[in-house]
């Protein structure tokens, strides 16, 4: 195979990224609206390297963005095999390219839900605006003298950003009632399994189906025996449907995310019941169980052995408040960070985009299939809360815990703020290369609002242990 100068300076990648297929780019220039295209992965041969002596013993490249300097020498060979190319400008998502691409994608995500302008609010611009690179917020004044920075958002389910920021709210309220329910009875672990559906039937539970509620009731069954506690017992367990998983989000993998504090409430006595197995869960078995749950719902299809994962977070040690926050995120997490941040090159022109696909390929989408299947992952979403952690409220005296909130001091003025948002990189040992955006705020006068003020109102709410004479307050 040939090697043009640009591939024998990255060969020691001894991957070597073909071409898109001419049939895929076509399909798009060809198509009525060129509106939508989405190619097979793009496929790696293994390189010659022969010819290279130098570089035959070195394996796979130290440094992930070679991969990248690889992709982008074959997407500017494009230009030259078809002239429908030779507009395209292809960009990192860099300081610059990322907030083009998070602009293309989020205005073909308001074509697509019809977020417009009414005669209440301006939807559509505040849509645009929410979380961008310039956008607007307030300063809040207390009467006590401090103050503090809040955002402007557009509270849109469709918005990457806002759809994320509800999910942490949940994800404080459970882990507040996870640590302090654990401290109160003495658990120590909560186990974090999780449900691989098999390919053959993944397609088959979309959401509000008969199947989805079999499925998620027969594990709700599972969860439970696994722990020894009868059906009617209140197990303190979560679940949440993943209708994708991996780098590549155009690849339907549903798999359930579990999350199961082994405590529970007899229905019979009302009483608190341990019941944590003394050392680690039988893989086997449970894999044989939640094929037979499978099984039942599906009599016609023969279901392979399905893919478990057991793990538990140990809830007594120095780390375990952080770990229980990380792996919450994860379980409940809303992939808006994941569509945003999914483009490895993006080229305003067309509005095309190249993400990553499994093992190491590539897809060529649009913006608007990314607005498509940003829209379909999260209406598969399914997050579920059973037992103990769905009636919080009624056996917090039972657990010794209450729900406290405290509000919000009183506000002497508001002003109001433009938010400057800037992308950053750093390297973190283990990780990488990590993006993170950093955003400060300046008054309309000019002047920067000092980096100590923090971001976000007072004021809090939380599980807290239940002091004597009180009553537990019902979260709102």
């Amino acid at each position: 195979m040939y090697l043009s100068s640009t591939q024998r300076r990255h060969v020691a990648l001894a991957e070597v990224p073909e071409h898109f297929r001419e049939e895929a780019i076509q399909l798009y220039f060809n198509s009525n609206d060129g509106a939508f295209v989405c190619t097979p992965p793009m496929e790696l041969d293994e390189a010659d390297l022969s010819r290279f002596p130098f570089w035959k013993e070195r394996s796979s490249p130290s440094r992930p963005h070679d991969k990248r300097d690889w992709l982008l020498s074959e997407l500017n060979d494009l230009k030259e095999l078809d002239k429908n190319y030779a507009k395209c400008k292809w960009t990192a998502q860099g300081a610059e390219g990322f907030w083009v691409f998070q602009q293309a994608l989020k205005n073909a995500i308001r074509e697509l839900e019809g977020i417009e302008d009414n005669g209440y609010k301006p939807r559509a611009a505040y849509f645009m605006s929410c979380s961008y690179r310039r956008s607007a917020g307030y300063e809040v004044v207390y009467k006590d003298g401090k103050r503090c920075l809040t955002t402007i958002s557009c509270s849109e389910t469709s918005c990457p950003d806002c759809y994320d920021r509800g999910k942490r709210r949940r994800v404080n309220n459970k882990h507040s009632w996870i640590m302090e329910a654990a401290k109160k009875t003495g658990v120590h672990r909560l186990w974090v399994p999780v449900f691989t559906l098999p390919d053959e039937i993944a397609s088959k539970i979309p959401r509000k189906t008969p199947e989805r509620k079999a499925v998620m009731d027969g594990l709700k069954v599972l969860l439970r025996k696994i722990f020894g506690v009868n059906t009617r017992d209140l197990l303190a367990c979560y679940a949440n449907i993943h209708a994708v998983g991996g780098k590549d989000l155009f690849k339907t993998r549903f798999h359930i995310h579990c999350g199961i504090l082994p405590i529970a409430v007899s229905n019979r006595t009302k009483k608190l019941i341990k019941c944590d197995v003394p050392d680690m869960l039988d893989e086997g078995v449970i894999k044989s169980e939640w094929r037979q749950v499978l099984q039942k719902v599906f009599p016609d299809i023969e279901v392979k052995e399905p893919v478990v994962h057991l793990e538990y977070i140990s809830l007594n040690q120095k780390f375990s408040s952080d770990k229980l926050g990380h792996r919450l995120k994860y379980d409940m997490r809303g992939f808006g960070k994941d569509i945003l941040e999914a483009p490895i090159f993006f080229d305003e022109t067309y509005g095309l985009a190249v993400v990553e696909a499994e093992e190491g390929n590539y897809r060529l989408v649009t913006t608007l299939h990314l607005a498509q299947r940003w829209q379909w992952i999260r209406s598969q979403r399914d997050f579920r809360t059973w037992g103990l952690l769905d009636q919080t409220a009624r056996y917090s005296d039972l657990i010794g815990i209450e729900f406290v909130v405290e509000p919000e001091p009183e506000v002497e003025e508001v002003l109001d703020i433009h938010i400057h948002r800037e992308l950053r990189f750093h390297y973190k040992k283990g990780k990488g290369l990590i993006r993170t955006v950093e955003r400060y705020a300046v008054r309309r006068d000019g002047q920067r609002v000092p980096s100590d003020v923090e971001w976000g109102r007072r004021g809090s709410e939380g599980w807290r242990p239940k002091m004597e004479g009180q009553r537990a307050v019902v979260p709102g």
